[in-house]
């Protein structure tokens, strides 16, 4: 049986958006500040501008009293925590953070923060 030639085509779809995407931060999406980088484990903390804040950080578990908004991350200091082997010096990770210094500013909490979604939002 002999085969009959096709000729090749090719189809396109125009790309229509389905879904409202907001580029400036979605006012349901809110960010749970705990202090927990690798509890139990020493590290120094960094802002990013390699000016230390603490040379003997551990994480605490302490977290922020409310949730964050995008604004709110935003104005949060960054920086990153070096842990280290203790007496080795062997470094074991540089995890970047977020930083709170807390209510009166007067201490140093680590967060890689968790995203938290409040209220509905509409994916329909």
């Amino acid at each position: 049986m002999k085969r009959e030639y096709v000729r090749p085509m090719m189809v396109a779809e125009r790309f229509a958006a389905n879904e409202y995407v907001a580029a400036c931060g979605d006012p349901d999406v809110k960010f749970e500040f705990v202090c927990n980088e690798d509890p139990g484990i020493v590290g120094i903390v960094y802002k990013e501008n390699d000016e230390v804040l603490s040379y003997s950080f551990s994480a605490c578990g302490t977290a922020d009293p409310h949730l964050l908004t995008y604004d709110e991350v935003k104005a949060l200091e960054r920086g990153y925590v070096i842990r280290h082997v203790s007496g080795s010096g062997q470094l074991l990770s540089k995890v970047p953070v977020y930083i709170w210094r807390g209510e009166n500013k007067d201490n140093v909490h680590c967060s890689s923060l968790t995203e938290k979604v409040v209220g509905f939002i509409n994916r329909s």
